[in-house]
């Protein structure tokens, strides 16, 4: 009877969690956060795929429309979901508003999935204390990292996935697509992430080498079309230079800070006067030391040394002391905010703190532990998920003025193309349809290499002008112009690779369930 009700409350404690954390997206209207782009972003993605360009890469109307690659090189995962749910929700602030639910939903199930093998009160607490983690709360009502917060999501999902690999065909696809999702869910997080997935693969799965590396195969297959032009194309724009413009020796957290600092609602600033919160919180800490205690008493050193080693070097990683690393690792460069490790650190110490529940044998007195623990994580943890104030806004005040043609472009400065050396501060003029030669046109676009373009019909070379716009030599005569995206060899090659993958995989999986039936 008590088995059949921890079954049943297992998920609807989840679930009810879920609910009081995502609330305020429940309401009309939003509230203030540090990216204010998604609609905007989520706009320009579904204009740019009805108008042929899939993968989704130019935004037309950005930069004052002379467009840029707005969605190149940006983890797409969490705006792909958006677009699909504005096919039922009613507005792009609506879908936007689903896909952080859907983020929150799929931490706390992927989660309780990982916990789940080591007993079900161990993944129940694991689960409420990695979605009650107030890294995550800044990110949804603080920043308002989207594409960060499905990052987050998959973490769990990915090691859960990556320990549950057999040397069944179906696991290793399985596992090839959560870790796919994965890494296209953010540029940054699983960038981080790679060196304790493969400690953590290494530790469970060493007896599987074959496996290990058809499913790494896989993997990199189906993220190709998104995987390939992200380290190889990625000079196009300005991306790496201005990632490195940010002086990440500013932005180290303090240990203490980690144990409490005051909630705010401001930007990570030099030194401790940070206008957020770098908090772990105290509760999730405590849990955490509890459950090293309690692995240390079940003689699970292999584990417990993985998440306590795996703690210890993340919360490492954002201080200080670490500088002599940053230095050096110039991939580490690129996240710009030591900080960041808080999302690993969040994830490992939830886990850490759903085995502080093996620190009791009798069933009842467990039960009545995990309720407790669930009840004092809300009262302390579910003040973070409250916005600074809401707003009454929808769609148009991201879609209508000059939002999406002046400011999201500098909101957003990375993708800007490396052949343009600043941002024009005025309306890009129409786009001439007939061009009269001999002579050479500077046109009102935005040069980038996957721009085509034909003249009378016939395909014609363009050339970046001095200050980044397309330039084009047209012969003698009249001539009709035609001006197109398209994509690279690279990204067009990559793309085939992954819908090979991808046809290869359902074909297979139709044919196994065929026989199997």
């Amino acid at each position: 009877m008590i088995n059949k009700f921890v079954r049943h409350f297992s998920l609807l404690a989840i679930l009810l969690v879920t609910l009081l954390i995502v609330r305020h997206l429940l309401t009309p209207g939003f509230f203030p956060i540090h990216d204010t782009t998604h609609v905007a972003r989520l706009s320009l993605m579904n204009e740019a795929i009805k108008s042929g360009n899939i993968p989704p890469l130019w935004a037309d109307s950005a930069n004052e429309g002379y467009g840029y690659p707005l969605f190149h090189f940006y983890a797409p995962l969490a705006y792909y979901f958006a677009l699909v749910a504005k096919l039922v929700l009613p507005s792009y602030l609506i879908a936007i508003k689903a896909s952080f639910v859907a983020a929150f939903v799929l931490a706390g199930l992927g989660m309780y999935r990982l916990s789940r093998r080591w007993g079900r009160g161990v993944a129940i607490i694991a689960s409420c204390a990695y979605l009650l983690a107030p890294y995550l709360a800044l990110n949804l009502y603080v920043r308002g990292a989207l594409a960060e917060l499905w990052a987050i999501a998959f973490l769990p999902w990915v090691f859960a996935s990556w320990h549950s690999l057999t040397k069944e065909a179906t696991s290793m696809i399985k596992t090839a697509i959560i870790t796919t999702l994965f890494l296209l869910s953010h540029n940054l997080i699983p960038l981080i992430t790679a060196p304790f997935l493969l400690a953590w693969v290494i530790l469970h799965k060493r007896h599987l080498p074959r496996q290990v590396v058809i499913t790494s195969l896989l993997t990199l297959s189906l993220s190709s079309f998104y995987l390939f032009p992200l380290l190889f194309e990625r000079g196009f724009v300005q991306v790496s230079e201005i990632a490195r413009t940010t002086e990440y020796s500013l932005h180290y957290v303090k240990p203490w800070q980690m144990w409490n600092s005051t909630w705010g609602f401001g930007g990570s600033a030099p030194g401790v006067e940070d206008g957020i919160s770098f908090k772990l919180g105290k509760l999730n800490i405590i849990l955490a030391l509890a459950g090293v205690i309690a692995l240390y008493k079940k003689k699970s050193h292999h584990l417990n040394t993985f998440l306590a080693i795996s703690v210890l070097v993340t919360v490492f990683l954002t201080t200080s002391a670490s500088q002599f690393i940053w230095d050096s690792a110039s991939y580490l460069q690129m996240v710009q905010f030591p900080w960041r490790f808080l999302s690993l650190i969040s994830f490992f110490l939830a886990m850490l703190a759903g085995f502080s529940i093996s620190l009791f044998g009798n069933k009842i007195t467990k039960y009545v532990y995990m309720l407790i623990v669930i009840a004092s994580l809300l009262v302390l943890n579910l003040k973070y998920f409250t916005p600074q104030s809401k707003l009454d806004i929808s769609d148009s005040n991201y879609l209508e003025g000059d939002y999406i043609s002046s400011t999201l472009a500098n909101i957003v400065p990375e993708y800007l193309p490396t052949w343009m050396p600043d941002f024009p501060t005025t309306p890009a003029p129409d786009l001439p349809l007939i061009l009269t030669g001999p002579s050479t046109f500077t046109l009102p676009r935005a040069y980038y290499p996957t721009w085509q373009a034909t003249l009378s019909g016939q395909p014609t070379s363009l050339t970046p002008s001095s200050t980044g716009l397309i330039m084009l030599d047209v012969p003698e005569g009249t001539h009709d112009l035609t001006l197109s995206q398209s994509h690279t060899l690279l990204e067009q090659l990559s793309l085939a690779l992954s819908l090979a993958t991808l046809i290869t995989i359902v074909v297979y999986c139709c044919r196994l369930r065929k026989i199997s039936k």
